[in-house]
């Protein structure tokens, strides 16, 4: 079974519109995939004519799918494989809820990079993505810190 995002609520999409004119408008499009045995599939679509595009395959918990359908507001869809959403919604937190305010970022860690990080998630008990994300905002409260820091020193405080 197939996914798609629901469709843009804007004029990008009309035939007519300087969007649909522009050949070199960046196309970016994630779908939800269900496997006949069961397992949830993220497709991710992009390509910025005329080059060739770059289709990424993700395997994904029920948690994120279940994110990802109510999200985009297919209920019926959510309904369909985990129940009424008035019975699970309240144990996906709130902080897990997908927001797409910015542009997606790809990068491929080596297989050590990788290790580290599925043994992190594996001993806080979080999937991949959220490992991540948390690692990331880890990471950049800790340089922001040093920055302050050392913003200090050079303006001229005493220790």
């Amino acid at each position: 079974m197939r996914f798609n995002e629901p469709a843009a609520t804007d004029n990008e999409n009309r035939p007519d519109s300087e969007a649909a004119r522009d050949s070199r408008k960046l196309i970016n499009k994630l779908c939800l995939l269900r496997t006949a045995g069961g397992q949830w599939v993220f497709e991710h679509f992009v390509q910025r004519p005329p080059n060739e595009p770059e289709i990424q395959y993700s395997f994904g918990s029920d948690e994120d799918a279940a994110e990802w359908l109510l999200n985009g507001q297919m209920q019926n869809v959510f309904e369909h494989y985990f129940g009424a959403v008035e019975n699970l919604a309240p144990e996906i937190p709130s902080s897990r809820i997908r927001v797409n305010s910015g542009a997606p970022i790809f990068f491929q860690p080596d297989a050590e990079i990788s290790a580290r990080i599925d043994s992190f998630a594996a001993a806080k008990g979080f999937d991949r993505r959220y490992a991540l994300l948390y690692l990331l905002l880890e990471g950049i409260n800790a340089v922001e810190t040093v920055a302050r820091a050392d913003n200090l020193d050079t303006t001229g405080s005493q220790s």
